[in-house]
């Protein structure tokens, strides 16, 4: 049983980390795109990634915001959705601020 439960966790956190690897990835994307060309979205755009982990397929929500905060500022929203082996939902959320000219 306390095998079970150890690889249990493990894959719950290798899951995890691909999450805040893809998160990790599209803010980077999105942080190195030119400022002019980040458009204030307040709803989000969205993208699907599947991943093999385990010869088990995940598939993963990508969603992303971008809103004004100033003339010359930005906060970029990217949040990541998956549903593990039992169909619980998780989602890891990662935040940035970006400024013209830096």
């Amino acid at each position: 049983h306390a095998l079970g439960l150890s690889v249990e966790h493990n894959m719950k956190n290798i899951v995890m980390d691909e999450a805040v690897r893809i998160a990790e990835q599209r803010m980077n994307e999105l942080r190195n795109t030119p400022f002019t060309n980040l458009a204030n979205s307040t709803s989000s755009t969205r993208i699907t990634i599947s991943r093999q982990i385990r010869n088990r397929s995940f598939t993963y929500t990508v969603d992303w915001i971008i809103e004004n905060l100033s003339v010359d500022s930005r906060t970029i929203q990217v949040i990541v959705r998956w549903l593990d082996w039992r169909n619980n939902s998780h989602q890891h959320t990662a935040t940035s601020i970006v400024s013209a000219g830096i």
